[in-house]
This record gives structure tokens, sequence and C-alpha cells, in this order.
């Protein structure tokens, strides 16, 4: 089974951060609100609530990025083939889901920032039923997985012409 690539734990970790950052500066904001007295009442349970508040966000943090990261980057996996493709996620919990490929409509290939700076991308497959995306693969491997599947649906399109065309 292929591995995605390590860098995702970088951009997870690039990403956690980003998001911590936000939820401190929301933090302080409502400090500096009632520490300057733009609210004019700073009850004392609303200090304990705003302590509170950072605590929790700090310890959140700190257990996704040394607990949760990297078990996420120890379960994610994604194999294919010309019938199917299977692609492992989780942290706590895994989840294996097994796409045949026939069932495949359309891919996506999706890049966000940090993806495009470490030259990554996702792949997102969308069935009848639901949308599957698998993360931080190279993009090499993301065009091999495109270019598979649509064979695949070029395959199906021409046998369901064949199938429809009356018989003479």
């Amino acid at each position: 089974m292929n591995r995605i690539d390590r860098i995702s734990l970088t951009i997870w970790r690039l990403q956690s951060l980003i998001s911590f950052l936000i939820a401190v500066a929301i933090g302080i904001g409502a400090w500096a609100l009632f520490h300057y007295h733009v609210i004019h009442y700073w009850h004392p349970l609303l200090k304990i609530i705003w302590y509170g508040y950072l605590i929790v966000i700090s310890a959140y943090w700190l257990l996704k990025n040394a607990v949760l990261l990297p078990l996420r980057y120890r379960h994610a996996r994604y194999e294919f083939d010309e019938s199917t493709i299977l692609l492992v996620n989780g942290g706590w919990s895994i989840e294996e889901v097994l796409i045949p490929t026939i069932n495949v409509q359309h891919v996506n290939i999706q890049q966000g920032v940090l993806a495009r700076k470490k030259h990554v991308c996702a792949i997102v497959l969308y069935t009848a039923g639901s949308l599957h995306r698998f993360e931080y693969i190279s993009k090499e491997n993301a065009e091999e997985i495109k270019r598979i599947v649509m064979n695949v649906v070029k395959k199906k399109e021409v046998m369901q012409d064949e199938a429809e065309k009356p018989l003479d």
C-alpha cells in the first residue's frame, strides 16, 4: 500500500497552528474588551471562563499535534489498480473505503496554498452516493489515479453505447 507524503504532517501542523492562533486572537480580543472597559461589567465568572477557554484550546492543540496527527499519518494509506481504489484514513478509529473504479463518476484534484507550496495534492472521487477525499499524495500519483479512473469511465461509456445500439 502507498503511504501519503510525510510532508502532510507539516501541512496539518501549520493548519492547526493557524486555527489555534485565530482562537487565541479571539480570546485576547474578548479579554481586551473587558480589560479596557469597552464592556463595562467584568464579572469574575467571565475571567474564569476566559482562562478556561485558553486552557482548553491550548490542551486540544497540544493533544492534536502530539497524538492525533501522527496517528492520522500512520493510518493514511491508499492503493489503486484498474478495478478498485482502497482508501484508509483515521486517527483513533480507522476507516477503510473500497471504491470500485467503475462506480466513480468524477475525479477532482485539489491543491490548497500550503499543499501547492509542498507539491502535494488531494484527490476527490465522486460516486453516485458520496464523495471520497484523500489528501496529500504526490501530484504524479493523483494524476495516475485520475488517468486510470477516466479510462475505466470511457470504457464503461463505450460499452453502454454499444449496448444501446439496435441489432440489425
